[in-house]
């Protein structure tokens, strides 16, 4: 029988507790990879997730764009509008009338919609120069035409890098515009003049 202060069984002391040190440092490591674990795995559930969203909104997107391109339509908030005015119940005409105004050349401009009261609405995701540019020549060669806009967004910016937004520019040219939809209050306005089919160009073309 070893003695309690014999070399060998003090060994074994030393020996057990170090055994039951390292027990409790892997059980530590443990904890801490199974904390680790159920973080690393929200982050992929919440990326996965993530993903599906994007793939259902993506997938959404295009089913909208198809059933606008099968209705006549350019895009989806032309078709939306459309909705709208159809729900509303009054007369409108989509792309059927032309405006001639000058440019370096001569062109047309064919309106998204004229409403059952002959308001000119603009339906626009993106707002090109172009776009900018066009109908401010309009209100300059037609002030009596009643043009307004129904942006995706109206706080874009008009460009990569610049302060100003679409609401903004219409505020500065004295266009009234809207988000998403066609606000009711526009279709109870007293009717403006009848927008005829074709307006030509009014002066002397050079």
């Amino acid at each position: 029988m070893l003695e309690e202060d014999s070399p060998t069984l003090e060994y074994a002391k030393e020996y057990v507790e170090k055994i039951n040190r390292e027990l409790e440092d892997l059980a530590v490591f443990y904890n801490n990879l199974k904390e680790k674990q159920a973080v690393y795995q929200k982050v992929i559930n919440a990326s996965l997730q993530q993903d599906l969203r994007d793939l259902m909104s993506a997938s959404y997107d295009f089913e909208k764009k198809l059933e606008a391109r099968r209705k006549g339509f350019r895009s989806v908030i032309e078709l939306e509008l459309a909705e709208d005015l159809q729900a509303y119940g009054k007369p409108f005409s989509y792309e059927k009338n032309k405006i001639e105004w000058e440019d370096l050349a001569y062109r047309s401009y064919t309106p998204d919609f004229i409403t059952h009261n002959n308001i000119i609405i603009e339906a626009k995701g993106r707002f090109m120069p172009s776009d900018r540019r066009k109908h401010l020549a309009i209100k300059k060669q037609y002030p009596h035409l009643d043009v307004r806009f129904v942006f995706e967004n109206s706080n874009k910016k008009l460009y990569k890098g610049a302060k100003s937004t679409y609401a903004q520019w219409c505020h500065k040219y004295d266009f009234r515009f809207y988000d998403k939809k066609i606000p009711k209050d526009w279709l109870q306005e007293k009717t403006n003049p009848k927008i005829p089919t074709r307006i030509p160009f009014i002066g002397k073309k050079k």
